[in-house]
């Protein structure tokens, strides 16, 4: 009876391989369970070693229950891979560290998985690494049981390139199996492997975002040395801010250091100066992706940092202007309102994270600036300010406002009528913004208001 159970979940296991991995772990379970009612733990052991080493096309399997059956039986095998994968999963499931062959199971597993981990199938890659994550966290239990450098090499492989994956679930079990293996390799001689590992991270090309992700996790894993966060690093940090596809993942890495490792002297003193340059860079781009990926993080966690930020970039805009002005030859003068422009941007987006809006009349002076530029990103920006610059409710003029409310109401609306037709979509998309915006705050509010009605109502329309 036992025997013929045992045959009918290895038919199940071998031919329907297309049934929810669940479901195919949980046969796979049972049919371990089963068959040590039959036979000893290290016989079963070592009969899935054996089909852990046969070649994926083979397309059968042979079935032996004792000596003496002359005919063993065959049964077709509808995918190898799956079979092997399955099976290793029930075994992950045991508890059978007694038994002798275990230590040289859990190898083969692993190395076995590793291979499966970037396979072209997705149920194949993902069900692979749920394995594989599984037998190294049965590793972490024992302490007789070492990773070898050619294990540590395959694991490396899996994790870079299954980070470029863009399909949520294959990430999300990437960045588990990378906890997982920094937890073997900070508990198995862990100042070696951390130099190791560390070495590997340096030597990876800061192209690839799984460069940032796993520094991300080896921080957020205590696995680093203080001295870490030198120059290569906040280098790489730094050219992620110049590529799309890489913006998210460096400021991931940014915002593990800023929650959980530097303290805000310890930001200041490792990326102040580097950040205030970045605010100031040439390339609008990264001005943008400095400011709006990076800085509001630290930010929330280092409040203290933005007046520090503003009265850093206005003095730099300060010293620029005063240059501009004195200069007499027309090539340098063009070059200098270039700059100029790039510093008051820098300001413009200082003035932007601050939602409250905080400053003087001299940054809304710099914002009355902006809005007239010739650059339409900096003056979309500078529109973005207004709406928060005093509050967003004081922007409708009312009855015995400050002159200074009224005058931001009288700018926006000149703005409106200089650029409503503009050509530039994201200018015109930030205008619908803001300007929606202002429609819901003001709505029910036009019988206060100091300025004719129909001002307001032509641009509603």
């Amino acid at each position: 009876m036992i025997k013929q159970v045992c045959s009918k979940l290895i038919c199940i296991l071998c031919k329907r391989s297309n049934l929810n991995q669940s479901v195919l772990k949980m046969v796979a379970t049972a049919l371990i369970n089963t068959l040590s009612l039959l036979c000893n733990e290290d016989s079963i052991l070592q009969n899935i070693i054996d089909i852990l080493h046969m070649e994926d096309s083979n397309s059968s399997v042979f079935l032996v229950w004792s000596n003496e059956e002359k005919t063993p039986t065959k049964i077709d095998v509808h995918s190898m891979i799956s079979l092997k994968i399955v099976l290793a999963a029930g075994i992950c499931e045991q508890n059978w560290w007694h038994a002798v062959n275990y230590h040289s199971t859990i190898m083969p597993i692993i190395s076995t998985m590793s291979l499966y981990c970037c396979t072209k199938l997705l149920h194949h890659m993902l069900f692979a690494l749920q394995t594989l994550r599984c037998c190294l966290d049965h590793t972490l239990k024992q302490n007789d049981v070492l990773l070898d450098e050619s294990l540590q090499s395959k694991i490396f492989e899996v994790l870079l390139g299954n980070w470029e994956n863009y399909i949520p679930s294959v990430m999300d079990q990437n960045l588990l199996l990378c906890e997982s293996f920094i937890k073997c390799l900070k508990q198995k001689n862990s100042e070696v492997n951390k130099e190791k590992f560390w070495h590997f991270l340096t030597n990876v090309s800061c192209t690839l975002k799984s460069k940032y992700y796993m520094m991300g996790v080896c921080f957020l894993s205590d696995f680093y040395y203080e001295d870490v966060l030198d120059s290569w690093l906040i280098d790489n940090m730094v050219y992620s801010l110049s590529r799309s596809y890489l913006v998210t993942a460096g400021a991931w890495c940014h915002k593990v250091l800023v929650k959980n490792v530097l303290t805000e002297e310890k930001w200041k003193n490792t990326f102040l100066e580097r950040v205030i340059d970045l605010v100031c860079y040439s390339d609008i781009c990264i001005r943008q992706n400095v400011c709006n990926y990076w800085l509001p993080t630290a930010i929330k966690y280092y409040p203290n940092i933005i007046q520090l930020l503003y009265d850093r970039v206005i003095e730099k805009y300060n010293v620029i202007q005063k240059h501009c002005w004195v200069t007499k030859e027309m090539y340098c003068k063009n070059r200098n309102i270039d700059e100029l422009q790039r510093y008051l941007h820098s300001v413009i987006l200082i003035v932007k994270l601050e939602r409250p809006a905080k400053f003087n009349t001299i940054t809304y002076n710099c914002v009355q600036e902006a809005l007239k530029c010739s650059d339409e990103l900096i003056r979309g920006d500078a529109f973005l300010c207004c709406q928060t610059f005093n509050g967003v409710k004081s922007h409708v003029p009312m009855q015995g406002m400050s002159a200074e409310s009224c005058q931001v109401f009288q700018d926006i609306f000149q703005f409106l009528e200089e650029n409503i037709n503009c050509d530039d979509a994201n200018l015109r998309q930030t205008i619908y913004k803001v300007f929606k915006n202002y429609v819901r705050n003001t709505e029910g509010q036009f019988h206060k208001c100091a300025v004719p009605i129909d001002l307001v109502v032509r641009y509603v329309k």
